[in-house]
């Protein structure tokens, strides 16, 4: 089995969420290829010198892509970062293709184990109920699974859709319906969202996706990111061109 794991996007909390990432990827897999694909906003010259650091050993390919990620919107974005490595990723021919973020934290019971991936299905994490004047269901986009051809094909579509999507997860679901499948994350797999307040808010329920502290004014976000080596820019939610905003983060 031959296996790429690719994570695009901003770093954010990368720093909290790597050693999870290893540990049950590593666990499942062996002699993985690495790729990550991050915005330039979101690295300086220390970053990009940690990171190596942090995959020493370890078969690994960094991209950075130079443009600001303002250009693009929730969906071309991660199309954008996934279209640097399709094509190497098709030539490879690997298996197995997971697809995540650097902010994204996994939980792994012992006893279970990620699928064995099947050509032309698509993987992911969970879904999300969009309500609407039709209750619809999206997907997860924190956690996918496939293999090179269908992920080949998928940063296509995301980077080449013109139209705004509706949701990011709606229009995941909708654009790539051949075999929207769950991975058995009620059995023991969870991808979680981590935010920068983990590093503030006690982790009381055993969840480690903490939220912002809705009482936390901009400076103190910005003091959290300072603390935590996080690109402002990262949290900016329309990226760069939005640095003059008062209600700047996501």
């Amino acid at each position: 089995m031959s296996v790429a794991v690719v994570l695009r996007g901003h770093l954010r909390t990368w720093n909290f969420c790597k050693t999870s990432l290893f540990q049950v990827l590593e666990s499942e897999y062996t002699n993985i290829d690495w790729y990550m694909v991050t915005w330039r906003e979101s690295v300086n010259h220390q970053r990009i010198q940690s990171l190596h650091q942090d995959f020493q050993g370890r078969n690994f390919t960094l991209k950075v892509v130079e443009e600001p990620s303002s250009l693009y919107n929730a969906w071309t974005s991660i199309g954008k970062c996934c279209m640097e490595v399709a094509d190497i990723i098709l030539e490879k021919q690997y298996t197995t293709v997971v697809e995540t973020r650097p902010d994204v934290y996994l939980h792994l019971h012992p006893e279970v184990h990620l699928p064995e991936v099947q050509p032309d299905d698509f993987y992911t994490s969970g879904y999300v109920i969009n309500w609407g004047q039709v209750i619809d269901l999206g997907a997860h986009d924190w956690f996918l699974m496939y293999d090179a051809a269908s992920f080949h094909l998928f940063a296509h579509e995301r980077f080449n859709t013109i139209e705004a999507p509706v949701t990011g997860h709606l229009k995941m679901a909708r654009t790539y319906n051949k075999a929207l499948m769950s991975l058995p994350y009620h059995q023991g797999f969870d991808a979680e969202l981590i935010r920068p307040s983990i590093w503030e808010v006690p982790d009381v329920y055993g969840h480690h996706g903490a939220v912002w502290m809705q009482q936390w004014d901009e400076q103190k976000k910005k003091e959290v990111l300072v603390q935590q080596d996080i690109a402002l820019a990262d949290y900016y939610t329309t990226g760069v061109a939005s640095l003059n905003r008062s209600a700047c983060y996501e």
